[in-house]
């Protein structure tokens, strides 16, 4: 889900142009798609886009109509803000929707165990690993990373003390 055009913008939505930021974000999840889907045997991901419009009317119907019936849908990966994604957080509590929000503040909103928000507060590596096994049921990962990131070790340390493995690295 992206911010990729703004429905308080003089410009009508059919003409805007797409946010180039969010545009930069959704090719790079395609190549590592891609990438993922060579070394990974039974299955095929692909990436789906959503346009919330900078609306949080627009998030919540997307979590609501389009993304909570959809079955093939394995997680999301949210590039909005908090006000845009809080009117959704009953539907991904109740539903169960696994989200990774790249830039939304939790503020209030109970997202109940299915929302995980990154950032880079020292915190990251535990609510990661408790994203994994609470919203995503997994015990073994491929774990993307920069071995140069200081909270690289941070996150090999939770990962053994929770039981999670890494079954592959890319790095």
């Amino acid at each position: 889900v992206g911010r990729f055009s703004n429905y308080r913008d003089t410009i009508p939505l059919n003409h805007q142009k797409p946010n180039p930021f969010d545009k930069m974000h959704e090719t790079v999840l395609r190549q590592y798609l891609n990438e993922l889907n060579t070394h990974v045997a039974n299955a095929q991901f692909t990436l789906k886009t959503f346009d919330n419009r900078r609306d949080p009317r627009v998030s919540d119907s997307l979590y609501r109509y389009a993304i909570a019936p959809d079955t093939n849908i394995v997680m999301v990966i949210d590039n909005t803000w908090g006000e845009h994604l809080q009117p959704a957080a009953a539907t991904i509590r109740d539903q169960h929707i696994p989200v990774i929000s790249m830039n939304a503040d939790r503020g209030k909103g109970d997202y109940g165990d299915a929302a995980l928000f990154i950032g880079s507060d020292d915190d990251t590596p535990q609510d990661v690993s408790a994203f994994l096994r609470r919203a995503l049921h997994c015990h073994q990962i491929i774990f993307i990373t920069e071995v140069d990131y200081p909270l690289h070790e941070v996150y090999q340390q939770v990962f053994t003390h929770d039981s999670v493995t890494v079954i592959q690295q890319f790095d």
